[in-house]
């Protein structure tokens, strides 16, 4: 979330959001080293709040080295914080401490991005406690940021981080921090899905989702929600005579170039998905899919009367009534002109804070479109331990996480040396206790055969010596001649 935000406009947003889906988010940084900053913040961690863009590794903590960008603000080429003779950086694993002026935190995110960097850290503004700088518009970094973006809840906390990085030590050898990634997880996940009811990707995305939007029915709540504009906001790309309706207040991109569909169509999908959403809230995903494989991979053939007959093919397979769907959309329209439905979605659209799409957020947090997989790995990961259903326990241990580091080499440190070090103490536990069952063995048997190796030996001296006896005895005694 950012743009045309400030860095107050940020907070409250996410804040708004975090409120309503019911959850509240530990986010803790701490200094490791050196010494010298580890006194400055004694053993508090630093707070921050996330900025919505870029992947979230929800439930984990990462390690790694804080530097201070150069320049300052991130607004243009970053130097390598390490780099080697062909100036490439060399630093494994590095977070950057930015400012919060000139550009906006999509741009500070690509250029960190652009060499190598895990995270940024923006440290607020000045007019922070009033109102953030308003940031210029830049919208189409979004979808392509990989790395979380922190905003520091204390410019203070900011203003004594870049004093150490400005002294020659900092300079020198940066910090060591633990960036913790903690929601407080939730009973039920809410995903909000957005998107345009003619969008390809979309339901390439939803079909891929499927499958696993069946195994967490139970555990989720998935809203499907609709971008559109007004004509006022619109791109240049909107004829407001065949892409708009109610004298321009709802605009709509045409699908299709020169074909015979209009944004008009468009918003009419519009419509007619948020009126089947209402009616059949848990069908919903169900008639979406099939819209997606029955309609949409016909759509340039289309026209809107073809297009109405594939969608009332669907209603009629699903046994749904299509005039509740006809009466819900015909009463939309008010008697001034303008649409409920519609104003209700523009303004959830507005504030999401989103400006691309297909876009998914999970509790509030923007999640990229990576796979149907990878989105059901974090909505297990949202949920509470104890509300998990059995395909969650089973996904969150199995399905390789892989992806969260898509185009990035995050390393989680902690968590990776903590499994691996508790995996070697057991195995060598077990070698421990096999080794000594081995020998405790080994002792008592060698006592036992030793006990029976005498007694045997005993038993059979004792027989030789009797039988000497008795043949001593028997045996006729020599005469003399």
């Amino acid at each position: 979330v950012h743009g045309d935000l400030g860095v107050m406009e940020i907070r409250q947003l996410a804040l708004l959001l975090l409120s309503f889906c019911g959850i509240v988010v530990k986010c803790e940084l701490t200094i490791r080293s050196p010494p010298e900053l580890k006194k400055v913040f004694g053993d508090k961690s630093i707070g921050y709040e996330l900025g919505n863009i870029g992947d979230i590794p929800w439930g984990r903590s990462l390690i790694g080295e804080l530097r201070l960008a150069i320049p300052e603000d991130a607004c243009e080429k970053l130097h390598p914080v390490k780099a080697d003779s062909s100036g490439f950086n060399t630093s494994p694993n590095f977070v950057l401490l930015v400012t919060a002026d000139k550009c906006p935190l999509s741009t500070k995110a690509w250029w960190a991005q652009m060499i190598d960097a895990k995270a940024i850290i923006v440290i607020p503004g000045p007019d922070d406690s009033k109102k953030g700088k308003p940031f210029q518009n830049d919208h189409y970094l979004d979808s392509v940021i990989s790395i979380p973006v922190l905003i520091l809840n204390k410019k203070a906390d900011g203003d004594q981080l870049q004093a150490f990085f400005n002294s020659v030590q900092g300079a020198k050898t940066g910090a060591s921090i633990i960036i913790d990634f903690e929601p407080v997880r939730s009973s039920e996940v809410h995903v909000h899905f957005w998107f345009s009811p003619l969008d390809k990707n979309a339901y390439s995305f939803l079909d891929d989702f499927h499958p696993y939007f069946m195994n967490l029915a139970n555990v989720m709540l998935f809203h499907p929600h609709f971008v559109l504009w007004s004509a006022d906001t619109a791109t240049e790309d909107i004829d407001p005579k065949n892409d708009c309706i109610a004298d321009g207040r709802y605009c709509a991109q045409d699908p299709d170039g020169e074909g015979p569909l209009h944004g008009t169509t468009i918003l009419n999908e519009i419509l007619r998905n948020i009126c089947f959403a209402k009616k059949y809230k848990r069908r919903w995903f169900e008639y979406a899919t099939r819209f997606g494989q029955t309609c949409i991979d016909k759509m340039p053939l289309f026209s809107d009367e073809s297009l109405n007959k594939c969608r009332n093919g669907i209603y009629k397979d699903m046994k749904v009534d299509h005039t509740e769907i006809d009466g819900c959309v015909e009463s939309s329209t008010e008697s001034n002109g303008d649409n409920k439905v519609l104003r209700e979605e523009m303004q959830k659209f507005k504030e999401s804070g989103l400006y691309y799409y297909p876009a998914l957020t999970i509790n509030g947090f923007s999640q990229r479109l990576l796979s149907g997989e990878a989105i059901a790995v974090e909505v297990c990961n949202h949920l509470l331990k104890g509300d998990e259903n059995d395909y969650c326990k089973d996904i969150r241990q199995n399905v390789d996480r892989s992806y969260l580091t898509v185009n990035q080499t995050i390393i989680y440190e902690e968590e990776k040396s903590q499994t691996s070090t508790e995996i070697a103490r057991t195995i060598g536990l077990l070698l421990l206790m096999l080794a000594c069952f081995l020998l405790m063995f080994w002792l008592v048997y060698t006592r036992l055969l030793a006990q029976q190796l005498k007694s045997t030996t005993e038993e059979h001296v004792n027989q030789a010596v009797s039988l000497y006896l008795k043949f001593q005895e028997t045996r006729p005694r020599a005469t003399k001649a």
